[in-house]
């Protein structure tokens, strides 16, 4: 659904590139089945949604046969309704870690790579449950919401795509176009 913040008050609204989203369509067999961030406009086509509105914070992804997701780096209007005191991001890795771990379906996650590797809430609820990841060659340009095309200025993050639960092979043999893959016990 989102990517960096910005200084206005569009930061979750960067929606991901037909680019990244056309192998994770290939992992899952042509569809996504559950993206949990998505939007009206969004260009996933996931078979299955939760808007912004619906929170997929608070719903459950499993009974699903995968997701992708790619969550909101700052608060949305449900996670301030709730009070959310801890930084969003941290929300998002614990949900994809819960995620992973209630089910045997595979998930993939599109998150920033870089200084966040340090931290424990990273280690523990991305590199530590994951079993691929993908780092995306060059800078991610992301999707206007509102114009649908692509936004104008530079995404200021790295990205890698997390797989979880994935058959390792299918993901490399999917997303290597996109860059350099690695399985968990290459790491």
């Amino acid at each position: 659904m989102s990517k960096p913040r910005e200084k206005t008050g569009n930061s979750n609204r960067w929606l991901t590139p037909n680019k990244v989203l056309d192998p994770i369509r290939a992992y899952f067999g042509g569809f996504i089945p559950l993206d949990p961030c998505n939007e009206p406009g969004n260009p996933t086509r996931a078979r299955h949604s939760f808007t912004e509105e619906q929170d997929g914070l608070i719903r459950d992804w499993s009974g699903y046969d995968g997701w992708f997701c790619n969550p909101p780096y700052s608060l949305t209007p449900a996670m301030q309704a709730r009070g959310e005191s801890r930084p969003p991001f941290q929300l998002w890795c614990a949900k994809i870690h819960a995620a992973s771990l209630a089910s045997c379906a595979p998930g993939i996650a599109l998150l920033p790579c870089g200084a966040r590797f340090s931290t424990r809430y990273f280690q523990d609820h991305i590199l530590n449950p994951s079993s691929a990841v993908c780092f995306v060659r060059g800078r991610i340009q992301f999707i206007d919401a509102h114009s649908g095309t692509p936004r104008k200025g530079q995404n200021n993050y790295d990205s890698a795509i997390y797989g979880f639960n994935v058959d390792t092979q299918h993901f490399e043999d999917c997303l290597r176009e996109l860059g350099v893959c690695y399985r968990r016990e290459q790491l």
